[in-house]
């Protein structure tokens, strides 16, 4: 076999960690390898092989005669009264083969005993003349996950002395279940052990029943391992009977066997071996080592070995890294160029999230060379290729498709992906121009008529005709798909390939276009993916764009239609989990749940050497992570769910489970808790920081950062997007998403009011009013805490007093679009406890808006919410979920108090005209929002004398109104007209109606009465 393929697969095998400290490779090592021993002494005793012990066991069995040298065969002629020639010379031909020599330790054994056949055999190992050599020190210095021996020298156990390498010794079976992997297990015994040293004839038979333990233990490290011989011939019987026993099992699936010989072996052997399944590895046959020694050949081999192994260690300091510099290892120096740049994202460990510490560093060195690049004094920077020009010439033919300046723009992009950072204003302009001419350029591969295009709207209008500009994106992307069909009927598109090449950029592009609001570039760009990312990641991407934005405006027909385009890429665990996000945010907890529990068991059913990769690591990692967050905040909705199919266990060891698993994850920093953990630290530093009027700077980055922004509240926002961290995530008892919007209200209003809008309750969002700034109540209410000072409320700070109105209007809107569902739709498109929670916080923030301006707020302002909240209650939505029942009065008590006096009449005639749910059960009658429990008070009282009857009473917020009515009552008759024949309809509603809508009538009832009194005709 050739020796470079066969130095791959071991190394690849020995990097792949097995849990117990070693690799997926071991090593078996026979007397030919203590030939590789250092002497220590002047000495002609050598190691001995197998057929070297015959002779002086024989020259003991049958000492030659007088007549005989002392060691060897009679000589010839031999005298004729010699009696032990033809004697010992049976004896050297029927050991010369193995079973001959074990046949020779049993008669040498009864003739002698054992303790004279140990002691023989002892002194046939010279071990104490030898120190290990360095073909030793190199061998033990590899992750073997076991070493087999089965040679009785102790130089093995001696170099892992020398090295400290944490083998453990096993010489008698006893001793297995006191030691763990990695270990040096000597089968035939040690000679300084005092353990019987395995030779006889008799010693290999009884072998498989009184050292079981050591074959179990060979037999199942060849069934998993990779298993390299060296100083081996494979003609042991006991390696011969378990690789049979584990071939007659596994056939051809059997791990690689490798034999390491030191020179040519007979065609016919190889055959053999072959056949056995047996590799032969001949280190002769590479050229640079033919004139070299036996024990400088297997130096050679071991040492290739380390350096292969280390070149596929994952460097966990990346991008930065401890190792000396070099050529090979470009994380060893600064990088010079743009290629450097890239060979250093290449060697990238694959983290799903990278650990902060690494990004920091990764983030820094993007920053110092994006500074170089930038400075006019400098001629050309690292990263120059992004300062030239575009050439409007470039041939663009396969698989070129990109120039080095859109290459160094794509280095770029995912160094600022792994950093979870952004763009700063000039490299955000620079990386979206090198976009926009990247795409006009491939585009116009597949544009016929050789004509030339200004623009990229240019081209999609060319290929798509007038896409027009409808509002539901859902909508529109099913028509660019469909027209993209057409216009590409001879398949794909010849831009496609380039495209997904480019993806990195349009993620960091699209995403800065919609912070920055730039809703025009960002569909641009989404147009593009639409027509030609075809259905895998480009589709993702694009649906991910367009979610972002249908999500924080609560679009729910058009959520439910983006995500029926997500593509289904079930082997990609990101995607799923990010799918898993979406629908849990919507209230889609058990689709949610299912999503990310198979993307789980799909994870696990890798097999657990794929899965020890940093990359299947980390995804796992985010997988139990999630998972886990996601039974815990819904134990209500999944305990009947999850309980029956995990094996009797309750959700709570089901989420213990997961956490176990993820300490056992954390060994290759892929522990998602450190660093949440590390966002909830930095985001609380950044808040107190801007409270105590100082920058929110994040604090890692000493200098702050020139060219790109890397704020803890952007980091949070890129990570519930690209990971599919839940927006509204809690850590302790913060939420993440309400701090983060607190600290972009400054600079990214319309991204603060969106993570509000998916994140926060009203629970969370107090506003203050100028007359109750002090109220400690109010103060109480805020979940952040971060501080009493009333400047401080995020509410006050995301709706700002001088936007009030535009901020009202969009609430507004948003509202009105939820309300205005279909009920037989609803069911289909959203949950109702979802729906509940967005309409109660839209409620309130547009109530807040109102009532924080008091005797201040616009006259229409007021109608407008006044005649929302009238279309809320009168939502057959709303009637059929329930939705915002709790808080559906607060929107009427506020907009009743600050009423135009002159349009009261219409505010009443409007709350009269409301349906009684006539027939309704008692509980529903009961939980109905009426708005005129906040006018009248009605009760019933006992009465000794004449049972239960009905009392009211007008409130607070129903005595003025009525005094604010009654001028404009009486100047209107037909008003007051309309009023008493409402009146009379009620009283004949009254009679037969049960106790909670006899209240609901009473009330009315009682107003009118009000009015019709202190209005007389």
């Amino acid at each position: 076999m050739d020796v470079e393929s066969s130095i791959e697969t071991i190394a690849v095998a020995l990097a792949a960690r097995d849990g117990r400290g070693g690799g997926r490779a071991t090593a078996m090592i026979g007397a030919g390898f203590s030939l590789n021993a250092q002497p220590r002494v002047e000495s002609r005793r050598r190691f001995p092989l197998w057929r070297d012990i015959v002779r002086p066991l024989i020259d003991e069995l049958l000492p030659p005669c007088a007549h005989c040298p002392p060691m060897g065969l009679c000589p010839e002629p031999r005298p004729a009264h010699c009696q032990l020639g033809e004697r010992r010379r049976a004896l050297f031909e029927d050991a010369s083969g193995a079973s001959g020599m074990m046949s020779l330790g049993d008669k040498f054994e009864a003739q002698k005993g054992s303790a004279r056949l140990r002691a023989a055999l002892e002194t046939a190992v010279p071990d104490a003349d030898y120190a290990p050599g360095l073909a030793h020190q190199l061998l033990v210095r590899l992750p073997w996950a076991d070493i087999f021996t089965t040679n009785w020298d102790s130089l093995l156990e001696r170099a892992v002395d020398t090295y400290d390498r944490s083998y453990d010794s096993v010489v008698t079976v006893e001793q297995i279940a006191s030691t763990c992997a990695p270990r040096i297990v000597k089968l035939h015994g040690c000679a300084r052990s005092g353990s019987r040293l395995i030779f006889t004839e008799e010693d290999f038979r009884t072998y498989p029943k009184t050292y079981a333990p050591f074959v179990s233990l060979v037999q199942q490290s060849l069934m998993e391992n990779v298993t390299v011989l060296f100083g081996f011939s494979g003609a042991d019987p006991n390696f011969r009977a378990w690789h049979g026993w584990v071939r007659d099992h596994l056939g051809r699936n059997i791990q690689p066997i490798y034999l390491v010989s030191l020179r040519p072996t007979d065609p016919i052997d190889v055959n053999l071996m072959a056949g056995r399944l047996i590799n032969q590895i001949d280190l002769s046959q590479k050229r640079e080592w033919q004139n070299l020694s036996s024990n400088e050949m297997i130096e050679k081999f071991l040492s290739d070995i380390h350096n292969r192994l280390h070149s596929l260690r994952v460097n966990l300091e990346w991008p930065t890294t401890r190792r000396n510099p070099s050529e090979e290892d470009p994380s060893s120096r600064p990088a010079k160029n743009h290629l450097d740049w890239r060979r250093r994202l290449d060697a990238y460990p694959r983290w799903l999230v990278a650990p902060a510490r690494n990004r920091s560093a990764l983030l820094l060195a993007l920053d110092e060379a994006l500074s170089l690049t930038f400075d006019t004094a400098i001629e050309r920077g690292v990263l120059g290729k992004l300062n030239e020009r575009a050439d409007a010439k470039v041939s663009r033919r396969p698989p070129n498709l990109l120039t080095e300046r859109e290459k160094t723009a794509l280095i770029v992009a995912e160094s600022l992906r792994i950093g979870l950072a952004r763009p700063g204003g000039e490299l955000s302009g620079k990386l979206k121009n090198i976009l926009l001419e990247a795409l006009v350029g491939l585009l116009t591969i597949d544009a016929t008529g050789g004509r030339s295009f200004n623009s990229l709207q240019d081209l999609l209008t060319h290929f798509l005709g007038d896409i027009g500009s409808p509002d539901d994106e859902a909508a529109r992307a099913k028509h660019i798909i469909k027209a993209s069909k057409n216009a590409f009927s001879g398949g794909r598109p010849r831009a496609h390939n380039g495209v997904l090449d480019l993806l990195p950029l349009f993620e960091i592009v699209e995403r800065e276009a919609r912070l920055d609001d730039d809703a025009a570039t960002a569909q641009l760009l989404r147009d593009v993916l639409w027509m030609v990312g075809g259905e895998g990641p480009g589709r993702e991407l694009a649906v991910r764009g367009a979610l972002a934005f249908a999500l924080t405006h609560l679009q729910i027909q058009v959520i439910d239609e983006l995500l029926s385009l997500w593509p289904d890429q079930p082997h990609d665990a990101a995607s799923n989990l990010r799918r898993s996000a979406t629908l849990r945010e919507i209230g889609w907890i058990k689709e949610s749940f299912e999503e990310i529990s198979g993307t789980v068991a799909r994870l696990r059913s890798l097999g657990s050497a794929r899965r020890r990769g940093v990359a299947e690591a980390s995804k796992e990692a985010w997988a139990f992570y999630l998972y886990a967050d996601l039974l815990e905040a819904n134990k209500d909705v999944l305990g009947s769910v999850v309980t029956p199919h995990q094996r009797y266990l309750s959700l709570d060891d089901v989420i213990v489970e997961l956490h176990e698993r993820l300490d056992e994850l954390e060994t290759n920093r892929c522990d998602p808790r450190r660093e949440i953990d590390r966002l909830f630290r930095d985001l609380d530093t950044a808040a107190i920081q801007t409270r105590l009027g100082g920058t929110a700077a994040p604090p890692s980055f000493k200098p702050p950062l020139q060219h790109i922004i890397a704020d803890p509240a952007s980091t949070f926002v890129i990570l519930s997007e690209a990971v599919g961290v839940a927006a509204n995530h809690s850590h302790g008892t913060s939420r993440l998403a309400l701090i983060a919007a607190r600290l972009l209200a400054p600079t990214h209003r319309q991204l603060a009011i969106g993570l509000l809008l998916r994140a926060g309750t009203p629970e969370d969002l107090r506003f203050t009013r100028p007359s109750s700034s002090s109220e400690g109540e109010c103060r109480d209410r805020d979940i952040v805490r971060l501080t009493d000072e009333a400047g401080w409320r995020i509410a006050d700070v995301v709706f700002d007093r001088d936007t009030y109105r535009k901020d009202f209007t969009e609430l507004a809107k948003v509202l009105d679009r939820l309300v205005a569902l279909s009920p037989v739709r609803q069911q289909d498109l959203v949950d109702p406890p979802y729906l509940d929670r967005k309409v109660r916080l839209l409620q309130h923030l547009v109530a807040g808006l109102i009532a924080r301006e008091e005797g201040t707020a616009d006259r229409d302002l007021v109608e407008e919410g006044f005649l929302l909240a009238c279309r809320v209650a009168r939502s057959p939505i709303i009637a059929a979920t329930r939705a915002g029942w709790a808080n559906q009065s607060e929107m009427f008590d506020v907009v009743l108090r600050v009423f135009p006096c002159d349009r009261i009449d219409f505010a009443l005639e409007s709350l009269l005209s409301f349906p009684i749910p006539a027939g309704a059960e008692e509980s529903l009658a009961a939980a109905w929002p009426d708005p005129f429990r906040l006018l009248v008070e009605a009760w019933y009282e006992d009465d000794p004398n004449q049972g239960s009857s009905l009392q009211s009473e007008l409130r607070d917020l129903g005595k003025q109104l009525l005094a604010s009515a009654k001028p404009t009552i009486q100047g209107l008759p037909e008003v007051r007209s309309a009023f008493a024949e409402k009146r009379r309809t009620l009283r004949l509603l009254e009679v037969g109606s049960s106790s909670e809508l006899h209240l609901m009538v009473r009330r009315r009832i009682s107003f009118l009465d009000e009015i019709l009194s202190q209005t007389p005709p």
